[in-house]
C-alpha cells in the first residue's frame, strides 16, 4: 500500500496563485531589520483592496518564513524587476525602511 506522504502530490489552486502558509507580519513590525526576500505573488485581493502583492521572506540568519502584503507601487515595481532579472524566486537581502508620509500615511520602501 502506498503512503500518501510518499506520493509527491501537490495541490495546485484553480487560480494558479501561490499560497504562502506562514505567519503574516505588518511592514511596521519588520522595518529596519535585515530580511531576505524569497518569493512573491501579485494581484492578490485582500480586505484592504485588490491588486496587492504578498511577499514571502525570512529574517537574515533565521529560516522561519513570514509574509507581508503591500500595495506600494514602488515596492511592486522593484519586485517585478527582481523577478525579470531572475533573482526571485530566490533570495535577495534588503531592509525595509519607512519614509516620511503625509499625516498618518506610512510609506515603506526597500533599501
Amino acid at each position: 500500500m502506498a503512503k500518501f506522504s510518499e506520493l509527491g502530490l501537490k495541490y495546485t489552486p484553480a487560480d494558479g496563485k501561490k499560497r504562502f502558509s506562514c505567519q503574516h507580519m505588518s511592514l511596521g513590525s519588520i522595518t529596519n531589520r535585515p530580511i531576505e526576500l524569497l518569493d512573491y505573488e501579485k494581484d492578490i485581493k485582500t480586505r484592504w483592496g485588490e491588486s496587492r502583492y504578498v511577499v514571502l521572506f525570512h529574517f537574515v540568519g533565521d529560516v522561519t518564513e513570514y509574509k507581508f502584503f503591500t500595495d506600494s507601487a514602488e515596492m511592486k515595481d522593484l519586485l517585478d524587476q527582481m523577478k525579470d532579472r531572475g533573482l526571485l524566486p530566490g533570495a535577495v537581502e534588503t531592509t525595509i525602511v519607512q519614509k516620511q508620509g503625509t499625516g498618518a500615511l506610512r510609506i515603506y520602501s526597500f533599501s
